[in-house]
């Protein structure tokens, strides 16, 4: 029988959450941080999908056939690691104009909104490319 082995690496953005699992439609089970789960699925054609809250993953169209191990790893955004690192140095580079260089504090105010503006851009619109499954084999 062909087993589906899905991995999840460490991921510090969502590492509370556990990601849905979904194949052709039916709910499979959840996945935690770190984790690698092992599924047995029937020979032919299946469709994975993943979601994290209202974060959702593309569709995964697979073939396994008899005996066959596939491989897939669910992750969270690709760059998302850096968006808390970035923001936080805006922050520090925002304080440092501000205080040390007297910046215009409007310039300053648009740049944090352009930023924000960003971050919430690839949160909610892209949301459905929020989780991806990468074929490992």
């Amino acid at each position: 029988m062909p087993t589906l082995i899905i991995e999840r690496p460490s991921h510090w953005m969502t590492r509370e959450k556990a990601y849905r699992l979904f194949v052709n439609g039916q709910p499979l089970g959840t996945i935690k941080d770190g984790e690698t789960l092992q599924f047995n699925l029937e020979p032919g054609n299946h469709i994975l999908k993943t979601d994290i809250d209202w974060l959702r993953s593309h569709t995964i169209v697979f073939e396994v056939k008899a005996g066959e191990h596939k491989v897939l790893q669910v992750a969270g955004a690709r760059y998302g690691f850096l968006l808390l690192p970035f923001y936080l140095l805006c922050l520090l580079a925002w304080f440092v104009l501000q205080k040390f260089m007297e910046i215009d504090y409007f310039i300053l105010w648009g740049a944090h909104l352009f930023l924000y503006i960003l971050i919430m851009f690839s949160i909610l619109f892209r949301k459905k490319r929020y989780v991806r499954e990468v074929e490992m084999g």
